[in-house]
């Protein structure tokens, strides 16, 4: 059965979260979610973000969504703020697999060159239970992640798109392992435009006598192909699976026209998906 994440996207809407001249928590922390949700999708996980754009999303809403999703583990994820340099994570006081989800997510940031405060714990008042709501209620073993400080220059490792993908990265490949899943990387995973001659796009492209598909995935494990298509269909997005030069390859549809296809394919990109074109030679 496939493994559930869920992972909640800090602040968002009205609440910006922590902001230090035109850098908002709320805007940084999605790009990195939404390649958290991309990476453990193909690795055959199922995964539910709390909000997958710029609108209000409140802790209460949050561990609301969580405990309905029922997941594995839940991950929420944080920008810091109050003068201080480098990644913490926050995680569940009995320690379990809560601690060893904190610890994994520590080790791949760690290897992106960020310094590291921690895995820590925080206790309520009078000491009897989490103090963190996302921690203490959610269903799934619970983390925060802080990944950098916003008003010092520790926010520089973390500031720039290409940068919260790679954030983003990290954090999958510790849930991953936490899952028990092995990592096995974009080249090796999935299949990706200019593995075979099936997707190859060229001059025949133009002979009319074909079909531009939209590959949302391609897996060589069958089951990685089923979880995606049975995710897609939860969105109402119709697929079918085929397979084809040893893939399981899950399509979005077949189009005569590329501009048709294109449109599909920026569509499913929008939404979080690594889709490309292939085509299809009748």
């Amino acid at each position: 059965m496939s493994k559930k994440v869920f992972i909640g996207v800090g602040h968002g809407g009205s609440d910006a979260g922590a902001v230090y001249g035109k850098l908002k928590e709320k805007d940084m922390v999605l790009p990195i979610a939404l390649e958290v949700k991309k990476i453990l999708k193909e690795h055959g996980s199922t995964v539910k973000l709390s909000r997958e754009k710029d609108e209000n999303d409140t802790i209460q809403q949050e561990v609301a969504e969580e405990r309905y999703f029922n997941s594995d583990l839940a991950i929420d994820i944080h920008i810091n703020a109050g003068g201080g340099d480098g990644f913490e994570v926050f995680h569940h006081h009995l320690g379990g697999r809560s601690k060893i989800l904190a610890e994994n997510i520590e080790k791949e940031v760690i290897s992106l060159g960020q310094n590291s405060r921690g895995c820590k714990i925080r206790m309520n008042s009078n000491g009897t239970a989490d103090y963190y709501m996302f921690i203490r209620e959610t269903k799934g073993s619970a983390v925060i992640v802080e990944c950098a400080f916003i008003d010092t220059k520790d926010i520089k490792c973390v500031d720039e798109l290409n940068e919260q993908k790679d954030f983003g990265k990290a954090i999958a490949k510790g849930a991953l392992k936490t899952l028990n899943i092995e990592y096995k990387g974009e080249e090796n995973g999935n299949y990706f435009p200019g593995n075979d001659s099936s997707n190859n796009i060229g001059d025949n492209s133009n002979s009319g006598n074909g079909f531009f598909r939209v590959i949302v995935g391609s897996f060589k494990d069958k089951n990685n192909a089923l979880t995606l298509e049975k995710d897609l269909k939860n969105e109402k997005i119709d697929v079918f699976l085929i397979y084809e030069n040893g893939f399981y390859k899950v399509v979005a549809g077949s189009f005569k026209e590329r501009e048709n296809a294109e449109n599909k394919l920026n569509y499913l990109k929008n939404l979080g998906y690594k889709a490309f074109l292939s085509y299809y030679q009748v």
